[in-house]
């Protein structure tokens, strides 16, 4: 009797920990976009302009293309916000709470600039402002860093991400 009681607590052991592992497991993998209250890219990823390196935050799901940079009282230079959708489109930007100008990229699905809007102020709000081409990324940036780096549509930009799936 008390071996088969073992044997029990074992399996029971042994069923807690694999419910433990899968629980665990499924929740360092779920989805960001179903995460209540997200509202800042955790994703960071480093883009290749030319010579010029850009580290980005990533907003790939709805909740965070929809926040993006609102809010926030500042982008460093050398830094930016990537927003990657599923496929290209003539996706419109706008600058709703936000607190700083900014230069909007829009960038197509083959990785090469598309669109460069710069230097686009707060105040704009509530135009909606979209490229002339179809774009799977867009990539927001410090007011002047297009100009200052001499970032020009038609540049290519490495290190792009995979759209979301």
């Amino acid at each position: 009797m008390h071996r088969e009681n073992s044997t029990y607590v074992i399996y029971t052991l042994a069923i807690i920990v694999a419910v433990l592992v899968t629980s665990v497991f499924f929740l360092s993998t779920y989805r960001k976009e179903t995460m209540p209250g997200r509202n800042m890219a955790s994703q960071t990823v480093l883009l290749a302009i030319g010579t010029i390196s850009i580290v980005t935050e990533i907003a790939d799901t709805p909740q965070e293309r929809t926040t993006g940079l609102s809010g926030r009282t500042e982008l460093t230079d050398g830094t930016g916000m990537l927003f990657v959708f599923d496929s290209p489109d003539m996706y419109g930007f706008w600058m709703k709470e936000m607190l700083f100008p900014i230069d909007i990229i829009w960038i197509g699905a083959d990785g090469r600039i598309v669109w460069i809007l710069p230097r686009v102020a707060p105040e704009s709000y509530p135009t909606v402002f979209r490229p002339d081409r179809p774009a799977q990324y867009v990539l927001e940036t410090p007011a002047g860093y297009a100009e200052m780096h001499s970032i020009s549509v038609g540049d290519s930009v490495a290190g792009l991400p995979s759209a979301p799936i």
